[in-house]
């Protein structure tokens, strides 16, 4: 063991005399040092031939090994970043080759938008003369600079991309997120009219999970107002402690080998700051972090009291938890349902009722008239969907969706049309053709989705579940949880999912991501500003124009053309794979379909 490893253990274990009158442990309890062992500097070596190639360990090792001798630069420059307040401090005493006097300045020239590229220039303020002059870095051959395409392709190799690399020059660093959470809680309750006391807020709780499939140790449940979409509290969760898993479990084996208790007296001393505040599965992420949210939402600072109504996506207990916490007495919260969570139940519902059919040895699916293909799923999970959203009252939601199998069920000889939307601008071609005073024309023309009455039969239990009272009128609201899933996308750029980080690092990330959710590039300069530094006009520009890019990508996204034009480039996608897969006989990738 070196001496500084035997002094880390020797502090560490020390830590357990602080405060409660516990002795430290004597220097002979450590374990005997060792001798240090040379270590040598790995290098790679270019292989001569395959034959030398193939018996190394690693494939790590092998392929760096093949190319080890090409890519060497022999460039002596290099590119640094420096302070400018620094380089005129720098150039100040230095004498003016003019007039000889040390009153040199050196100034950033305007000049057009130039990105990291900027005009410098050395004057003196005795003669008024311009001594130097140049640009901060050189052209290429294309009239690019060199300094651009350098953090150009920093930003490619970094995967940032061009948003990321604006966000770089912001110089984002540690936020107090306290000041970003108070700001937030003090908009909600100016809107809810609120000035002190308790105030009810419709909420929606969601959680997420820093790695995919549900089985993270970080994970983090949050808040959002649903009227601002603010975000007014988050908690966030670990599985894992980096100081339990190394110190403390050095400790258990010492204990079990010698028979003491240094474990229980350093756990004392390491408990409050331990990172593990979870204790489960990490499915139970989502639900806990809701709970740990309701019951300090009556004493923490942003005054954020009370839970009218919470809006969740049905895939966790999180509103059975909160009714047996019952952390407001007298209120009861109510559960509003997510309706992309909801709709998508429909698919799901189908796929599971076609997959237990064909265990009974009776085909819904596949080819056929009237039956449940792939495509008709995704139009019936759409026609629920709109069906949910178009009518403000459980009974006309319940109608117009068994409308939608009364439709798709319709043949000449049995239309079944009563319950679809009248008049000449109605869906429904049937119902068109009766205000236009015409007959109707072929159902096998007009029906792309006719679906069977064996299929109807099988998906008739799905839909009188879909349907039930409780469940559309959670649906009321119209809600969804978009909002959640915009904040876990910023959240999850700032700690990527496919990195395992530590908990400090996760706290981090989330309180910027918070902050620039709620407040865009307002929350940067907060973050600058709690640390005690500036931040600069260059990067306070920026940042007013990322807020500005933010704000008019999300109007033309949220504009009625634009979603239009998403429906039709999806449907058109769909529809050219289905014609591809039709060509090839098939589709050409099943997991362990072949």
């Amino acid at each position: 063991m070196s001496r500084k490893r035997k002094q880390q253990l020797a502090l560490a274990l020390t830590l357990v005399g602080n405060g409660n009158g516990v002795p430290p442990l004597p220097e002979s309890a450590l374990p005997e040092e060792e001798p240090p062992v040379p270590v040598e500097e790995p290098q790679l070596e270019p292989c001569e031939s395959l034959e030398e190639m193939i018996p190394v360990q690693t494939a790590s090792k092998r392929k760096l090994s093949m190319f080890a001798g090409e890519g060497s630069s022999t460039n002596d420059e290099e590119c640094l970043i420096v302070d400018f307040s620094l380089l005129k401090h720098l150039i100040a005493p230095l004498a003016c080759p003019l007039c000889q006097h040390s009153s040199l300045q050196i100034e950033k020239r305007k000049s057009q938008n130039l990105g990291f590229v900027q005009k410098l220039t050395v004057l003196c303020t005795s003669c008024k003369e311009d001594v130097s002059s140049s640009m901060s870095s050189g052209l290429l051959e294309d009239r690019s600079y060199d300094m651009n395409r350098r953090a150009v392709a920093a930003s490619l190799v970094t995967g940032m991309g061009p948003t990321g690399l604006s966000k770089f020059c912001e110089a984002p660093s540690c936020l107090n997120t306290g000041i970003v959470l108070n700001k937030a809680s003090q908009k909600v309750r100016e809107v809810y009219k609120a000035e002190d006391g308790v105030v009810d807020i419709d909420v929606s709780c969601h959680g997420s999970w820093q790695t995919r499939g549900h089985k993270s140790k970080l994970g983090l449940g949050c808040v959002i107002e649903s009227r601002l979409g603010l975000v007014v509290d988050f908690h966030t969760m670990s599985q894992y402690c980096y100081t339990c898993s190394t110190t403390g479990e050095k400790l258990k084996k010492q204990d079990l080998r010698n028979n003491t208790k240094r474990y229980e007296e350093w756990y004392q001393q390491h408990q409050p700051v331990c990172h593990q505040n979870h204790q489960g599965s990490a499915g139970a992420m989502e639900q806990k972090g809701a709970l740990e949210l309701c019951s300090r939402s009556v004493d923490n600072k942003m005054q954020y009291r009370s839970v009218r109504s919470v809006l969740s996506d049905g895939d966790a207990n999180t509103i059975k938890a909160i009714h047996t916490l019952n952390p407001y007495p007298g209120l009861t919260a109510e559960k509003r349902e997510c309706v992309n969570h909801v709709a998508k139940r429909v698919g799901k519902g189908f796929r599971t009722t076609v997959d237990d059919a064909k265990k009974k040895g009776i085909t819904l699916g596949g080819k056929g008239e009237g039956q449940l293909t792939e495509k008709k799923m995704t139009r019936l999970q759409k026609y629920y969907r709109k069906a949910v959203l178009s009518h403000s009252d459980v009974p006309s939601m319940k109608q117009a969706i068994w409308a939608t199998i009364e439709h798709c069920s319709s043949t000449d000889d049995d239309p079944k049309h009563s319950h679809c939307p009248t008049g000449v601008k109605s869906h429904c071609f049937y119902q068109r053709a009766i205000a236009k005073g015409e007959p109707p024309s072929s159902h096998k023309e007009n029906l792309s989705t006719y679906l069977n009455d064996k299929v109807v039969a099988a998906i008739k239990p799905l839909y009188e579940r879909l349907t039930d009272g409780d469940l559309l009128r959670g649906c009321l609201l119209g809600k969804t949880q978009n909002v959640n899933e915009s904040l876990h996308s910023v959240i999850w750029t700032k700690c990527p999912k496919h990195v395992f980080i530590r908990k400090e690092r996760f706290d981090i990330g989330v309180s910027l991501a918070v902050a620039e959710f709620n407040m865009g590039s307002c929350g940067t300069r907060l973050s600058i500003d709690t640390i005690g530094l500036s931040q600069g006009k260059t990067a306070t520009e920026l940042g007013k124009r990322r807020d500005i890019t933010r704000v008019r990508l999300a109007e033309k996204a949220s504009s009625d053309t634009a979603k239009r034009r998403r429906t039709i480039i999806r449907n058109a996608m769909a529809a050219e794979e289905q014609r591809l897969e039709s060509e090839e006989g098939g589709p050409q990738y099943v997991p362990g379909g072949f």
